[in-house]
């Protein structure tokens, strides 16, 4: 990839960030060709993007947004999860995603500006929709 290429994923993927509702750190390292192709069509289907993208390139992505909290975190193999409505959806689908494949790990997340351990992650999927908890 030459510099021009490179300037403009991270143009995209800030553009990506700083628009989205949740960000969560993804750790793939193992996962097969299927299982990945299987796990961006779940996300995909919710309107949910997933994007691997180099260390240094979501580093500088990463500046000026909420995610720029992930930045400590960016080591090995590290995918994004970006979704842009509901903030549970990405977790929804990352954890019912881990529970059939176990080699999908996930490292951190943001949600606004707070940074979510995986631990707060798990939470967040077992969350209502956000309909329901406006009913309650």
């Amino acid at each position: 990839m030459d510099r021009s290429q490179k300037e403009q994923v991270v143009a995209d993927l800030h553009a990506k960030l700083e628009r989205a509702t949740a960000a969560i750190l993804t750790d793939f390292k193992g996962m097969t060709v299927a299982e990945m192709t299987g796990l961006r069509d779940a996300l995909a289907a919710e309107q949910v993007e997933y994007q691997v993208v180099k260390n240094t390139l979501m580093r500088l992505a990463s500046e000026g947004t909420s995610a720029s909290s992930l930045d400590p975190l960016l080591k090995g193999t590290c995918a994004v999860v970006i979704g842009y409505g509901d903030p549970a959806i990405p977790a929804k689908v990352i954890k019912k995603f881990a529970k059939t494949s176990e080699k999908l790990q996930v490292k951190a997340g943001v949600l606004g500006l707070r940074m979510l351990n995986p631990g707060q992650v798990d939470a967040l999927a077992e969350l209502p929709p956000r309909e329901e908890l406006l009913a309650k």
